[in-house]
């Protein structure tokens, strides 16, 4: 039975337990086997335990299969997942086990999404911005010094707390799904390129390391917003399978980011926003 499991995966990496306490097949994974791998479990009524880290299914439903429906595109939150580990182990290999420096990325990853050639675009948690300034001057930089004071009073609101830290995810949301710079359509029509996450410079493939991707835009004229550190990096056009399961992870990302704000509400109200105006320099 259990060997008939690994069969029908045809996945080398991976440990198939009988769990008799719960009537049970569990299935681990020592590394992310792929969407095919995934979607194969799906099909035949396993299930994922955040608790234990693994697929599952009752013996009674062994050879069951779920009817075919379209399903949302794959997002997996880094903390949930069987991601954590692995991701944690590359860490340590990339900041050369900087304690600090992993510790860093761990917290800041919030969800990957894995891309068609095996490697992972990072999402990133949002931080709740708490701190906002206005500037203001008399020699037409900015605004004068009552429409400062104004604006500033207007910040003490929670809808403008909302709507400010939403702000980035929501652009990023809409450039994604509509092709389109938020406020800038003089760009024209975008194309996302996925290339290698910076992390110093360094060459990861040669290492062994998966990449994690970030995105850069073309325009229609073929206008490249290419960060320089990483001119030298290979770019590779996101297919509409991957931006849909990218703009899945963020919409993802947002719902709970949404509830982490709604929460600070609860607790602080917009008593410890810090919120002041500034004399701009002409």
């Amino acid at each position: 039975m259990l060997e008939s499991i690994t069969n029908l995966l045809n996945y080398k990496e991976l440990e198939v337990k009988e769990n008799k306490e719960q009537n049970g097949i569990e299935v681990y994974f020592t590394s992310y086997p792929g969407k095919d791998v995934i979607n194969t479990l799906k099909e035949n009524c396993f299930r994922w335990s955040n608790f234990k880290k693994c697929w599952y299914i009752k013996q009674d439903q062994l050879g069951n299969k779920k009817e075919a429906t379209p399903e949302a595109a794959e997002t997996y939150n880094v903390k949930d997942s069987s991601f954590y580990e692995l991701y944690k182990e590359e860490m340590q290999i990339i900041w050369h086990n900087d304690k600090r420096m992993v510790d860093f990325e761990l917290k800041k990853a919030n969800y990957i999404v894995p891309l068609n050639n095996g490697d992972y675009y990072i999402i990133e948690r949002p931080d709740i911005e708490k701190d906002f300034c206005f500037g203001y001057s008399d020699c037409g930089q900015g605004q004068s010094f009552d429409e400062a004071q104004e604006t500033a009073q207007a910040a003490h609101s929670e809808k403008y707390f909302m709507e400010k830290n939403l702000k980035n995810i929501n652009n990023t949301i809409q450039e994604f799904e509509t092709r389109r710079t938020p406020g800038a359509d003089y760009r024209g029509e975008l194309k996302f390129y996925k290339t290698y996450k910076y992390y110093g410079g360094e060459n990861l493939h040669q290492k062994g390391i998966r990449s994690y991707y970030a995105y850069e835009t073309y325009n229609e004229d073929g206008e490249l917003a290419k960060d320089q550190r990483r001119s030298n990096y290979q770019y590779e056009e996101l297919t509409n399978e991957e931006i849909d399961a990218i703009v899945a992870g963020y919409k993802e990302v947002k719902r709970q980011f949404v509830k982490r704000l709604n929460a600070y509400l609860k607790k602080y109200g917009t008593s410890k926003l810090h919120i002041w105006t500034y004399w701009l320099d002409e």
